[in-house]
């Protein structure tokens, strides 16, 4: 039997992990949206009168039920929540997770297929996905209340709402002591591990093995198997000496001009100091998020989730960086020995239909009624659509986003 070149094989493992990226970002994605304004409310009713019966923040996404429910209105859900918005503040086009990589980014065929959790969708798209359903989730800021007590997990922030008889976090109901509240950390751990990856598991196997990795372990405080796992430094040396993951250190990048030592991905986990204290000794990597997009020029990323005062948030990094000291990110490996989210090899031989030219960014300007997002540098391959009229101003745009199907958002 004639031997297939090289060169064959490698272009239709290629072909095969391309169909495979743009399905699991397809498939019947027409029916989500995303909220494209800060503050965005739930009505109960299409009508300017229409009382909120959760609050909605940009970044997150709805599940379309009816896109012309009343003129200007559409009827979606979210969670257990079904309601009505202004089409003016939903978003349907390309998620920039579901478009990586693009012509500059060069992953390994691995890091693609991977899929630790066998649910077809790639590592890195699962994190992004898994981080968008927790947008609006209340942040704990223990710290800043001084409400946290010794040897107990902290709740600060929301022991204060919790009294207050009021919905502070706008999810329908009053605040109590049991609703769901993260650090910042919380959110990329939680991630990872809806991933597939059981992380908090992990990084208490190293504490028992390995103590010495943690500062913990050194003499400076006993280890807490409820709080190890919750602080930025743990997370920090764990990716360090885990086979499970990559650590990349960046020399404290506060500037959207500079190039990195390594690009970032889509599903990277970062890690941040406070500006505010560069050049100062208590300067040290204290806060996370999850990459969306990354600069297709510098491979600095760009859009990010991040659990800050008071919510988990959808951010725009390159302006952010006043506040927030880019010091490095980690990365999960792809799986040896996992379901893979590559297609079988009888189908990646199938020929793979010739891709749709994109529209130049200047050709969707009309559509979304304000020019392309600065710092985005994202180009769709479908012009996203926006329902309401083009001449509203739209508050705080975020990326031109792909579909995606998850079988049900997280449940506020």
């Amino acid at each position: 039997m004639k031997a297939e070149p090289l060169g064959s094989r490698f272009r239709q493992a290629v072909v095969a992990i391309v169909l495979v990226l743009a399905s699991s970002g397809r498939a019947a994605g027409d029916d989500w949206a995303v909220v494209n304004r800060a503050i965005s409310p739930l009505l109960d009713r299409p009508s300017v009168t229409g009382e909120a019966r959760m609050t909605l923040y940009a970044g997150m996404r709805v599940l379309l039920l009816d896109t012309k429910a009343a003129p200007g209105y559409a009827k979606v859900s979210y969670g257990d929540a079904i309601g009505f918005m202004r089409s003016q503040e939903l978003l349907r086009g390309f998620l920039p997770e579901d478009r990586y990589p693009g012509p500059n980014d060069q992953p390994e065929k691995e890091f693609l297929a991977s899929d630790r959790n066998g649910d077809g969708v790639p590592d890195f798209r699962d994190i992004v996905h898994a981080a968008r359903d927790m947008i609006g989730l209340a942040f704990d800021d223990a710290a800043s209340l001084r409400l946290d007590e010794s040897g107990q997990t902290p709740d600060g922030l929301h022991a204060g709402w919790a009294h207050d008889g009021k919905d502070n976090d706008g999810d329908g109901v009053v605040d109590n002591r049991e609703e769901d509240v993260l650090v910042c950390i919380d959110l990329l751990i939680r991630a990872v591990e809806a991933a597939g990856f059981p992380m908090t598991r992990a990084i208490l196997d190293v504490a028992r093995s390995q103590p010495e990795v943690f500062r913990e372990g050194r003499g400076a405080a006993p280890i807490d198997d409820e709080l190890l796992a919750r602080r930025v430094r743990n997370v920090v040396a764990f990716t360090r000496v885990s086979p499970d993951f990559r650590y990349f250190p960046e020399p404290e990048v506060h500037d959207p001009t500079t190039f990195p030592r390594e690009r970032a991905r889509p599903g990277d986990l970062l890690f941040f100091g406070l500006t505010k204290d560069l050049g100062k000794r208590k300067f040290k990597i204290q806060h996370s998020g999850i990459c969306v997009s990354v600069n297709p020029q510098t491979g600095l990323p760009v859009w990010i989730i991040t659990a800050v005062v008071p919510r988990v948030q959808f951010l725009n990094l390159e302006k952010g960086y006043h506040r927030f000291t880019y010091c490095g990110h980690a990365r999960l490996t792809p799986a040896g020995g996992q379901p893979r989210a590559a297609v079988a090899p009888e189908i990646a031989l199938e020929p793979a239909a010739p891709p749709i030219p994109p529209p130049a960014l200047s050709a969707l300007s009309p559509i979304l009624g304000h020019p392309p997002l600065a710092g985005s540098h994202a180009t769709p391959a479908v012009a996203p659509v926006v329902f309401g009229p083009a001449s509203v101003p739209m508050v705080a745009p975020v990326l031109p986003l792909a579909p995606f199907v998850l079988a049900s958002p997280v449940a506020r």
